[in-house]
């Protein structure tokens, strides 16, 4: 295995979009993916563009900022290493929920939806572990508004 691809793992392996899977799996997300080299200014996507791709900054800085954040003069959030953007776009078809722009060169990983899509078909162990993460996942958020419902009508007593 080239130092790259180990080194792409080895990111990958530090996202929690991909808590679960094996380095098998790893393996096979960070071969199929693009490794990319922005410059700064570029813009990366738009606020309410389709997303087909998702991306984890391995190195660099990006900004992402809601034309809301423009109206107030906020500089929106910085994305930096470690980061993965549009993870959601992977498994569904989604909008950007901001516009996302590289401030300082950047190197990302960008993994296509139609790439991944494709690994899950071929290997229904990635499907299966991501099921079962968004699974848990869909229970924790379902556990943790049925604690806040509780909390609202107790105020409302």
């Amino acid at each position: 295995m080239s130092m790259s691809l180990t080194s792409d793992v080895d990111v990958l392996a530090r996202i929690p979009f991909f808590d679960g899977f094996s380095e098998e799996n790893l393996k096979l997300i960070a071969f199929s993916a693009e490794n990319r080299t922005l410059p700064d200014k570029l813009l990366l996507y738009d606020e309410g563009q389709l997303l087909h791709s998702a991306y984890v900054v391995v190195s660099g800085v990006l900004r992402g900022r809601r034309k809301s954040d423009a109206e107030k003069d906020e500089a929106g959030r910085e994305i930096g290493p470690g980061i993965m953007l549009g993870e959601h776009a992977l498994i569904l078809d989604v909008r950007a929920e901001e516009g996302v722009r590289v401030e300082s060169r950047a190197r990302v990983l960008q993994i296509r939806k139609v790439m991944f899509r494709r690994l899950m078909q071929d290997h229904p162990e990635i499907a299966l572990t991501l099921r079962s993460r968004l699974t848990r996942s869909v229970l924790q958020a379902a556990a943790d508004l049925n604690a806040v419902g509780d909390r609202l009508r107790a105020i409302a007593d």
